[in-house]
């Protein structure tokens, strides 16, 4: 019955599966209003982060599957990490080609977060590698606003 409103429950499951309810939950809190106008799921993309200290300084990780680290742009602001970025939708088709589901989500994105200490901005470094931003920013007593480039 609460299929017909939302769709992400019916989703195809191999026969005899069970879709536990946690399952269901989370697939709503995902697709919330799919097929809505205005919920394209279109700029829905949010990078998960580790974040991790040790005595000499701060490791962010940011996995970014499927984006150009060229479309990434960080920023250390006032002890602020800014990673901003585009993952790009790919509009060449093939003759014969349908699309029968769509759940890969394309469109910007922007994470911030403070940095828990004050750290050294203009020695931070940044890497990419199978989809994954890895981020190393020194700790320090002061902090400045610098741009930092991806090194791939």
């Amino acid at each position: 019955m609460f299929e017909r409103f939302f769709p992400a429950l019916r989703k195809s499951e191999p026969a005899g599966k069970f879709v536990s309810p946690f399952e269901a939950m989370e697939r709503l809190m995902r697709e919330p209003f799919p097929g809505f106008p205005g919920f394209s799921g279109k700029g829905d993309i949010t990078p998960s982060l580790d974040v991790k200290e040790t005595g000499d300084e701060i490791l962010v990780s940011a996995e970014l599957p499927g984006i150009d680290p060229k479309d990434v742009e960080l920023t250390l602001d006032n002890g602020v990490l800014t990673i901003k970025g585009e993952k790009r939708e790919e509009t060449e088709k093939k003759e014969g080609e349908n699309v029968l589901s769509r759940e890969i989500r394309y469109g910007s994105f922007s994470r911030s977060m403070a940095m828990p200490g004050e750290v050294l901005a203009d020695k931070a470094t940044a890497t990419f590698d199978k989809g994954v931003l890895k981020i190393s920013i020194p700790k320090a007593e002061g902090s400045k606003s610098t741009r930092v480039s991806i090194q791939s």
